[in-house]
């Protein structure tokens, strides 16, 4: 991996984590709003320049931004962003974990926008890819996942 790709890399994971601290506030103010916005669309751009990006990346990136959208309380972009990560995991055969997450991601979605029965109707499915997971660490997940099913908005 050359100089160039490493800090490009290095860029996409510092953006990535700005946003999640943004994320994990319990208030925001506007403009930390505005950076929050700002760095989960820059970690996905970022990560979409380094030449071995995969899906799973994309996969986590699209998760961010829609999860963003939800925590601004933007119904629309969150389902937009959603729905965009649902198909890239799909259509990539990433592990079940990021599937689960693309999911959840949809269903929170849903659910900002009254749409109960649609979320209700991707939690199982997301279960059952998580259920098939690689993955280890998969306990926030599966609070996620119980939190959506308790219909929190």
């Amino acid at each position: 991996m050359n100089e160039e790709t490493k800090q490009i890399r290095a860029l996409a994971i510092e953006a990535f984590n700005q946003a999640w601290e943004f994320i994990d506030l319990a208030e925001r103010d506007p403009e930390q709003e505005a950076r929050m916005l700002e760095s989960a669309h820059a970690s996905f751009h970022l990560w979409c320049l380094v030449p071995d990006h995969n899906a799973t990346h994309e996969a986590i990136g699209l998760w961010q931004i829609s999860r963003v959208y939800a925590v601004l309380k933007d119904g629309a972009n969150a389902l937009r962003y959603a729905e965009l990560g649902v198909k890239a995991a799909i259509a990539e055969g990433v592990d079940g974990f990021y599937l689960a997450y693309a999911l959840e991601s949809r269903a929170r979605a849903w659910l900002l926008l009254g749409q109960s029965e649609k979320a209700r109707a991707d939690l199982p499915v997301a279960r059952l890819a998580l259920a098939k997971s690689q993955e280890t660490e998969t306990a926030q997940l599966k609070a996620d996942l119980e939190e959506l099913a308790g219909d929190p908005r």
